[in-house]
């Protein structure tokens, strides 16, 4: 299995003990803030990676739309697993496919469960650009914009974040848009930041950007789209950003 570099895995502050760990497709990279083994910590992301990949392939090999379908799809089960209903109402809620929301459910999936079996002060996953970060401390990131090749520095409160990014210049996932990128910020809720990031990376010109936004308004707290020499920055986070750079 081929993995484009990820080249960002190295900025992280030296506080954190950090692993990647692989799984078919899945490749994650796994930073946490707490006094607890590698080892201990390795095997149980290891194991509820397996989970919920075996979540995903049966899924799939049952309602093969979930995984096709680039528009909201509705599956006629009552025993669906609580992941996969998450994906289909953010889904539906982004306007895309339920399988655009794959790398954020994988992290958000991993993320929930190893809060049941660790204290973390803080918690990052990342999996191909999308995040779920938590942390009971102020967070500090970068946003790298590739155009421009300068990293834009945010600072989210405690809490829990979806923090996903999509662009048609890098990365292999499909896009039908021009972007350079789309980074789509949501509080609790990596599952849609992802889906989010799809629909608004998938923006054609300018003008399109801004439609889609006027559809998606209060569904993200922060949204960067970057496309060619233009800029659009929507949403509590980075209206935050901008008033302290006024003070």
């Amino acid at each position: 299995m081929f993995f484009e570099k990820r080249y960002y895995r190295k900025y992280i502050n030296n506080k954190f003990t950090c692993f990647e760990t692989t799984q078919g497709e899945s490749n994650l990279f796994i930073s946490y803030e707490g006094n607890y083994s590698l080892d201990k910590v390795k095997r149980k992301v290891d194991t509820f990676l397996l989970e919920i990949r075996t979540i995903l392939k049966d899924i799939v090999n049952r309602h093969e739309q979930f995984l096709t379908s680039l528009t909201p799809i509705s599956i006629n089960d009552p025993f669906l697993p609580e992941i996969i209903l998450k994906m289909l109402k953010a889904s539906q809620k982004a306007l895309v496919g339920p399988w655009a929301g794959v790398a954020g459910a994988v992290a958000f999936y991993v993320g929930e469960k190893l809060l049941k079996e660790f204290n973390f002060n803080s918690l990052f996953i990342e999996n191909g650009g999308d995040c779920f970060l938590i942390s009971k401390n102020e967070i500090s990131l970068g946003i790298f914009i590739p155009n421009l090749e300068k990293i834009l520095p945010i600072k989210l409160p405690p809490g829990k974040w979806g923090v996903s990014s999509s662009s048609s210049k890098k990365g292999h996932s499909l896009s039908f848009g021009k972007t350079n990128l789309a980074t789509v910020i949501v509080k609790n809720d990596p599952i849609l930041s992802d889906c989010l990031a799809t629909y608004f990376g998938n923006s054609t010109n300018f003008e399109d950007a801004l439609k889609k936004l006027e559809k998606m308004k209060n569904t993200y707290d922060g949204l960067l789209i970057s496309l060619k020499n233009k800029f659009i920055f929507d949403g509590k986070i980075f209206q935050d950003i901008f008033e302290n750079v006024k003070k």
